[in-house]
């Protein structure tokens, strides 16, 4: 089944007595989607007719964290479900928050590795 991402399953992203779970990885339909977020082409600025290329790299950044945030636990979560409202109003600042992104981010690389030869 290395084939499929499978559903289901969490990693822990722990400091001190909390966690953040997040998914191993996302599967091809969430990235693609996700990638959607990142780039889109919309009218040049006072044209009807030049489309240009616009990046969002905030509204991706906060699609990725929606979209692999799976879970909280600890004091620190105390009474915030873990909800896509409540993910969006995580303090980036946080230690933890922090590190589940790098997390996030390392095994979600926007750049393929190529292949080996």
């Amino acid at each position: 089944m290395a084939m499929f991402v499978r559903s289901g399953e969490r990693v822990p992203v722990t400091l001190g007595e909390d966690t953040i779970y997040i998914l191993p990885k996302m599967d091809l339909g969430t990235r693609n989607r996700l990638m959607d977020e990142l780039a889109h082409i919309e009218q040049a600025p006072g044209s009807s007719t030049e489309p240009s290329m616009a990046f969002a790299l905030g509204r991706y950044m906060t699609a990725l964290a929606v979209a692999n945030i799976v879970a909280w636990e600890g004091p620190a979560f105390e009474g915030m479900p873990c909800t896509e409202a409540n993910i969006r109003l995580l303090d980036p600042d946080e230690p933890l928050v922090d590190m589940a992104l790098d997390e996030i981010g390392k095994r979600n690389p926007l750049a393929k590795k190529s292949p080996k030869a």
